[in-house]
């Protein structure tokens, strides 16, 4: 065999390792996307989908396997609509921790999360405080999760992170509500995403 020859057989030797390479790796990829119930596609029709904490969607889940209130705002005379504490939705979790949305400024609240993130519905907010349990709890730092999923099979698109300072004052101090009440919501986000997608906002509530 010429050295030219047996050049051309190591070659085609490493060709065809490299493939089998990227087709196991393909193959082993596609096996755990299709056993995680997280989906990074966005879907075809936003109105379809429901918002669930991770206790729904758990739940959701279960009785999948074994079968084979929306938001409100409030008037608050002392805090006028131009207020950073004037709260737009009132909102409480389900073991009573006041977590409203104020319409807040560029440290906490609405005017902080909702255009930077393209988070302009209230609905997976409201969503994430249907729960006694907090996701993360730090003393008066709590963070709650809400996911929007395909209830026909609980296929989720999209996590929303809400962060709750559950306290009358930010931790730095700067803010203080005037009546002695939480701060409630600091901001909200997607998760893996800088900008919301716009069909977020079209989940209802």
């Amino acid at each position: 065999m010429s050295i030219s020859t047996a050049h051309g057989t190591r070659l085609c030797r490493y060709a065809l390792a490299a493939a089998a390479v990227v087709v196991a790796a393909v193959f082993l990829t596609s096996g755990i996307a299709a056993a995680s119930p997280f989906r990074s596609t966005p879907p075809v029709d936003a109105s379809k989908l429901v918002w669930l904490t991770p206790e729904q969607h758990a739940a959701l889940l279960a009785a999948t396997a074994a079968s084979g209130a929306g938001p409100s705002s409030v008037m608050h005379p002392n805090d006028p609509p131009s207020s950073p504490y004037y709260v737009i939705f009132p909102y409480s979790d389900l073991r009573g921790t006041y977590t409203p949305i104020r319409r807040g400024n560029n440290s906490f609240g609405y005017n902080h999360y909702a255009y930077s993130h393209n988070l302009t519905s209230p609905n997976p907010i409201h969503a994430a405080f249907q729960t006694h349990n907090p996701d993360v709890s730090r003393g008066a730092h709590l963070e709650y999760i809400s996911y929007a999923t395909d209830p026909s099979n609980g296929n989720v698109y999209l996590t929303v992170w809400v962060v709750v300072q559950a306290a009358s004052r930010t931790d730095d101090g700067v803010w203080q509500t005037p009546d002695g009440t939480n701060i409630g919501v600091i901001t909200a986000y997607c998760q893996s995403y800088d900008v919301c997608p716009d069909w977020l906002n079209g989940v209802p509530g």
